[in-house]
């Protein structure tokens, strides 16, 4: 590298000339920084890419209609599942219930008259238990 100084005949700056060697180096930074760029720019390609094949692998498995795989396992209720979801339809389907003393027990309720009965909430409690206990024991 050489450098020419500044003189009064020619007030210019020193000048920096390259040698060979730097050139190379400078153009050999300057296609690896294009290297760079290419790998970054394929792998952003790469990746979204992976992206719209999943998202489209979702949609295709999520779709309404689409056919069960053969791989899914089926679901067997025990009889007291069915006893009771069958007893639910039973009470949907009648839909029979006393407005007359549902409309006294809200009156009660909001006017703060309403009192519990202790024992027979015990009772009712202990029924329940009962019950659930003969359930678990079968």
């Amino acid at each position: 590298m050489t450098i020419n100084p500044v003189n009064s005949i020619n007030p210019t700056p020193p000048v920096v000339q390259a040698t060979d060697a730097q050139a190379k180096a400078d153009a050999q930074v300057k296609v690896d920084a294009q290297a760079a760029a290419q790998v970054q720019a394929n792998s952003q390609q790469q990746v979204g890419q992976s992206q719209q094949t999943e998202a489209q692998a979702f949609i295709a498995n999520s779709q309404v209609g689409s056919q069960p795989q053969a791989t899914q396992a089926a679901v067997q209720l025990s009889s007291t599942t069915q006893q009771l979801m069958q007893a639910a339809k039973t009470a949907d389907a009648n839909n029979v219930y006393d407005q007359k003393k549902v409309d006294r027990l809200r009156k009660s309720i909001s006017e703060g008259t309403y009192a519990v009965n202790n024992k027979q909430l015990a009772s009712k409690f202990l029924e329940l238990e009962q019950l659930l206990g003969k359930q678990g024991a079968t």
